[in-house]
């Protein structure tokens, strides 16, 4: 089994999210076609120079969202559960899992949240104005880790 990947795909709680690779069942850079668990699209962006990016549900559940640039995975959102070394950090207040990333945040008041920045991880943390975390993205940077997403030289 591959680093990151859990047994039981579907249950949260056995997934492990290894930075700017995969999340549980989901390898970052891994083309529309090949990745599991691609459910409903729920939103469609032409971002200019031909690159597309779209958003799916999951087959896993309504909760779980993939982000794909130009068909290939680049986030995975979650609004019901994210562990990181086996805590639960979606509903947790911020500032007691913090820690558990081993990163430094950018903080930004979003008026009606806070927005929690991990740039060299690519993660997200979404917080509510009592510090309660709503939701967590983690993923890659299309413009680092894809310069040509246009080429199938760089499946």
């Amino acid at each position: 089994m591959a680093e990151g990947h859990a047994d039981n795909k579907t249950d949260k709680s056995t997934w492990i999210w290894t930075p700017n690779t995969s999340y549980g069942p989901f390898t970052f850079g891994t083309h529309l076609t090949n990745t599991p668990h691609v459910g409903q699209e729920i939103s469609r962006q032409n971002m200019g120079s031909d690159d597309n990016a779209i958003d799916y549900r999951t087959t896993i559940d309504e909760h779980t969202e993939l982000g794909f640039w130009n068909n290939k995975l680049i986030t995975v959102n979650s609004d019901r559960s994210f562990f990181q070394k086996g805590t639960e950090c979606v509903s947790a207040d911020f500032r007691e899992v913090t820690h558990l990333f081993g990163c430094e945040f950018t903080l930004t008041d979003e008026v009606s949240f806070f927005l929690a920045d991990c740039d060299e991880l690519d993660l997200l943390v979404f917080i509510e104005l009592d510090w309660t975390i709503r939701s967590v993205s983690v993923g890659v940077d299309p413009e680092i880790y894809f310069p040509y997403p246009n080429s199938d030289d760089h499946q």
